[in-house]
């Protein structure tokens, strides 16, 4: 995704001629997709990603102008239109002979007394290869994948073929993606280096359509609430027909669920400690067209053990996984009778997945030091690009690489876009 700061006119079109990618000496079948609030270009892959190759993604601006009838400059060479460029690289997926990975998979939430409770029957595939590399969690959610790829590569895990799991008309766990790495000719290289993969569950009724003409108010299921009275007025406000899937599909169903941040599906990077994470799952789509305004709780500090004060200022952290980090999406703010913090204007949620807040964070918006788990040529670039050539504002350019996987499906919640 290209996601500029300042809005292309209005009747702008965008087409494979303006947005396109080359892997391989040539390039790859594409769609292209501009968001509604004109801010954001997207290209979707139609094709599976050769592994192991350098892919350039470009967005010719030649010509285009902002929502003010400006100029804009895409190469920074201070003179209208030019290109903004960026690269990375897919893994390789194939399998290894006398190679594996071993894990298990528990829940996210402890049983009775606090132990850990297995899932079995969670499906694991390799990211396009998941009709030979794959692999089923045994009753004790302990899995082996052999033969598995060498090196870094990309897991869908599928909570919903859980035995616990009562998909698609009950409570259910979820499908994730996941980074992974082995050693060739190791046979316990350990899944995400601890071995151990969370799934939280999705409490029945969670899924609430998305409307195409107005606001959908997404809140958290009544059973959820009454388990936790904290999370009642917690909600996000998805714009109407944001919610779209890869191959332009518009609308789906939209859910919260709540995630302890100790034991996330990827945990938070040193340093940066979390309250509550909330889990953003839909019925498929994994896209959303513009930042969807959140309402969080503000929670007490989890080092120091204090809220903050009304009018504070915070910051909303996601989880990008098209990079595989953490980041931060910009400020929020503490409601007058701080029990909420809210995200500021412009700011919001940019994709299904995790979430949450990091008190005394203030957050400028885009993506963060957030350390973490940063994939092979797939790290967040700010570009000092696109802004009005003749006044010099702020219009920047953030590319954003899909994960570098060699599949195109949209698994939730990996994509494959150039975003």
């Amino acid at each position: 995704m290209f996601r500029l700061s300042t809005a292309l006119a209005g009747g702008t079109v965008v087409g494979g001629d303006r947005i396109f990618a080359r892997a391989a000496g040539r390039r790859l079948l594409a769609r292209p997709e501009l968001g509604s609030d004109r801010r954001a270009v997207t290209l979707f892959y139609q094709e599976p990603l050769p592994a192991g190759a350098r892919v350039e993604v470009t967005l010719d601006g030649t010509g285009w102008t902002g929502e003010a009838g400006q100029p804009l400059d895409f190469d920074g060479d201070g003179q209208p239109g030019g290109a903004a460029v960026l690269h990375f690289e897919t893994a390789n997926n194939a399998g290894l002979p006398g190679t594996a990975l071993i894990g298990r998979v528990l829940a996210s939430e402890p049983g009775p007394g606090g132990v850990d409770v297995p899932l079995a029957g969670v499906t694991i595939t390799v990211d396009g290869r998941e009709e030979v590399l794959r692999t089923v969690t045994a009753a004790d959610g302990s899995f082996r994948l052999e033969p598995c790829p060498v090196g870094r590569f990309f897991v869908n895990v599928d909570g919903r073929t859980a035995t616990a799991s009562q998909w698609p008309a009950g409570a259910y766990y979820p499908v994730i993606g996941k980074g992974w790495e082995a050693v060739a000719g190791r046979t316990n290289n350990l899944a995400g280096g601890t071995g151990v993969v969370y799934l939280p569950l999705v409490a029945a009724g969670t899924l609430q359509p998305i409307s195409a003409t107005e606001d959908t108010r997404i809140t958290f299921p009544s059973s959820v609430i009454a388990q936790n009275p904290f999370l009642e007025g917690v909600e996000i406000l998805v714009p109407p027909n944001a919610l779209f899937a890869d191959d332009g599909t518009r609308g789906g169903s939209v859910g919260l669920a709540p995630v302890a941040s100790d034991r996330l599906p990827e945990p938070l990077p040193g340093g940066l400690t979390h309250a509550l994470d909330i889990s953003i799952q839909t019925s498929g789509p994994q896209n959303f067209d513009r930042p969807v305004p959140a309402r969080f709780p503000n929670l007490p500090d989890p080092v120091t053990g204090e809220k903050l004060p009304p009018g504070a200022k915070t910051a909303l952290w996601s989880f990008n996984h098209d990079t595989g980090r953490w980041e931060m999406q910009g400020p929020m703010t503490v409601t007058e009778d701080g029990n909420f913090v809210v995200t500021d204007p412009g700011v919001g949620i940019r994709q299904p997945g995790w979430h949450g807040t990091s008190p005394g964070s203030s957050g400028g918006g885009g993506p963060g030091g957030g350390g973490g788990d940063v994939r092979t040529g797939a790290a967040a670039a700010c570009l000092p690009k696109a802004r009005p050539a003749a006044e010099g504002a702020s219009a920047v350019v953030r590319t954003n690489p899909p994960r570098a996987s060699a599949s195109r499906r949209n698994v939730s919640p990996g994509r494959r876009s150039a975003r």
